[in-house]
């Protein structure tokens, strides 16, 4: 941990996510995690950390590896799909590596994994992005005759879930379908994204009250999940801010989101974030929030105020004051 710390591999948020972590698996699941989403040269430092810190067995897991990976190149951002002629092989013997890595870890059996296509995708996966709800029920029901139940939340080569697609391209009945079935919202992407991301994304308002709904009845710590960052540090409310989408910011304050929490970056909460945007829509609905601090400071010390006097936004201002009084 300390040489991959010390390479400027990990942002200081992302050592403190992994020092949270009490039990030492989780701990090092999450840091082969995290590697994995950290570009094209972590691969190679991660290796040498490992050979450096004497923990040469898994080092040598992946040695077979390190020789074929190119140095140019750069992890697959999945949808739209691309041709197949077009898919980064190097990022898949990745994977493949980081896979073996992880299930040595877990003491898993290589044997029980699901078959995928050159994208990464299962059979879940291909029914999921053909549209048809009775091909996924069909699969689904295959799965469990089969007694393979984690297939449900398996991954593709950009880690995305048959869950994140279906919410992704907006059929609510199928992510009612794979819910009910164990799905699970929370698994994230190789950039950093769960379901609840996807859907203020792409302001799919009614995929993004189901996910709350889904979260609310299994209690899963809701707060972490509804406030959880992406690979840039951004939680779904600024993303909802960035889309200037207050109605997904008012499903997410209702589920219990953190109105003020700041960025990993620059310590910006959504509020400070749609006045140095000038989305007027979402700071009016923000300042509106009883819960609102306008008072919030970023990591330079600058309050929303302060950015609004900086970029001479009189309306923002104004309402600032107001809600201050």
């Amino acid at each position: 941990m300390v040489h991959l710390e010390a390479s400027g591999l990990f942002k200081q948020f992302r050592v403190e996510e992994i020092q949270a972590e009490t039990v030492e698996y989780n701990k090092r699941k999450k840091v082969v995690h995290m590697v994995q989403q950290s570009g094209p040269k972590a691969f190679d430092l991660f290796y040498q950390a490992l050979q450096k810190t004497d923990q040469t067995h898994l080092a040598n897991l992946l040695k077979p590896y390190v020789m074929v990976l190119s140095p140019g190149s750069t992890p697959l951002e999945l949808y739209p799909r691309k041709p197949a002629t077009m898919v980064d092989t190097t990022q898949r013997v990745k994977f493949e590596a980081y896979t073996k890595l992880t299930r040595s870890q877990a003491g898993s059996d290589a044997s029980n994994e699901v078959e995928k296509d050159e994208y990464g995708d299962t059979e879940l996966h291909s029914a999921v992005l053909s549209r048809n709800l009775d091909k996924v029920k069909s699969v689904v029901n295959k799965l469990h005759q089969a007694k393979d139940f984690a297939a449900v939340n398996a991954k593709n080569w950009s880690a995305q879930t048959p869950l994140y697609l279906a919410t992704l391209t907006n059929q609510v009945e199928v992510m009612k379908y794979l819910l009910e079935y164990g799905a699970q919202l929370q698994l994230e992407t190789d950039a950093g994204n769960n379901c609840i991301h996807a859907a203020v994304k792409e302001g799919h308002e009614v995929a993004l009250k189901i996910l709350l709904e889904a979260l609310w009845k299994r209690d899963c710590r809701n707060a972490n999940v509804l406030n959880a960052v992406d690979n840039d540090g951004k939680t779904a409310m600024h993303m909802a801010q960035f889309g200037n989408r207050w109605r997904c910011m008012e499903l997410l304050l209702r589920a219990g989101a953190d109105i003020n929490a700041g960025d990993r970056t620059a310590g910006l909460s959504p509020l400070h974030h749609a006045v140095k945007d000038a989305h007027a829509q979402s700071y009016i609905y923000l300042l509106m929030q009883s819960t609102v601090d306008p008072d919030k400071r970023a990591y330079n010390g600058s309050t929303p105020l302060h950015i609004a006097a900086d970029r001479g936004n009189y309306v923002a201002r104004m309402a600032a004051d107001q809600c201050r009084c």
